[in-house]
């Protein structure tokens, strides 16, 4: 139940980040927002591990680095949706090219 939470609190603030956020076109072109994302997605899951295991006697500790970790999360998913919904709409896709 708390998963199922966490991860629809992901997609509300990606979802937002998309909504609020002005993506710049040269990067969308350059396709950067994809590497932006999953970079954030790779340190963030880092951070997670690392944290998981050194503070384990820290439940406050590990409740502010999952609520963090939440927000990055949306974040890294809103640039790399951001980037495929931009890709799909200029045909930039690998199954759309011809």
């Amino acid at each position: 139940m708390i998963g199922i939470c966490i991860g629809l609190s992901v997609v509300l603030i990606a979802f937002l980040c998309i909504r609020m956020f002005v993506f710049q076109i040269e990067k969308l072109e350059k396709g950067t927002y994809d590497h932006y994302g999953f970079i954030l997605m790779v340190v963030t899951i880092s951070c997670l591990y690392i944290s998981n295991t050194y503070l384990r006697n820290e439940p406050i500790q590990q409740l502010i680095i999952i609520i963090l970790s939440t927000f990055v999360m949306g974040l890294a998913g809103s640039c790399i949706a951001k980037q495929l919904m931009y890709d799909y709409k200029h045909k930039k896709l690998p199954f759309q090219r011809k």
